[in-house]
């Protein structure tokens, strides 16, 4: 895996499980306790009743999410966005974190929002997984694409990213509807490890987005 810092971003290009590009606003670093974005990020996981590290999560996807459009050279009319679904889910939740921050997202930066583009079985969460390929069997298959599109690109929103096995999943179903449309993923965080990736920070953040928090 490699990665690059694009703007207020990490930029991902090949991640085992995924070949579209997959952005995160930051890593969420399991082994160190003492890095305060983590902790931050950790929040939107956390209790629902978090509603002010909920939305800060979501400000950070705001915020992000303009930065990805610079990068990749899209406009707002090119793009349509919808949200990955949880484990359980079998369609979008009107009441779940990612659905209020996919619609957010798009209400304050004029962009398509998709909320019904995804449906998918149930499945057990990846996080119980014990490998790599029990998570990639776990998903596969999983997501249908509901809508032909009419955007260049479709922007896919994520709390957290591994290894991109929900990436790679949305980005076949999407393809198998709509061929040429581009899929980018854009996440709250990567999950990763300093034992790892030795070095690997979160200074890369503008400090002024801690203030959503």
């Amino acid at each position: 895996m490699t990665y690059e810092i694009c703007g207020e971003l990490l930029k991902f290009s090949n991640l085992p499980s995924c070949q579209s590009t997959v952005y995160s606003v930051g890593w969420r670093i399991l082994d160190n306790h003492s890095d305060t974005w983590t902790s931050r990020f950790n929040r939107f996981k956390g209790d629902n009743s978090d509603q002010a590290g909920i939305n800060g999560c979501i400000q950070l996807l705001e915020n992000g999410i303009h930065t990805l459009l610079k990068n990749e050279g899209l406009t707002a009319q090119e793009v349509s966005v919808t949200t990955a679904l949880s484990s359980k889910a079998v369609s979008h939740d009107p009441n779940s974190s990612l659905y209020k921050a996919g619609n957010h997202v798009c209400a304050s930066a004029s962009l398509a929002w998709i909320p019904d583009l995804l449906a998918k079985d149930a499945h057990e969460p990846l996080h119980d997984s014990k490998s790599a390929s029990e998570r990639e069997t776990l998903v596969n298959g999983k997501y249908r694409c509901t809508k032909e599109l009419s955007s260049k690109a479709v922007i896919v929103i994520d709390d957290f990213v591994t290894r991109g096995t929900t990436f790679g999943e949305i980005s076949r179903a999407i393809a198998a509807l709509n061929p040429g449309v581009r899929v980018i993923g854009l996440a709250i965080a990567k999950h990763e490890r300093l034992s790892y990736l030795p070095g690997i920070n979160n200074n890369h953040i503008p400090s002024h987005w801690a203030t959503s928090f």
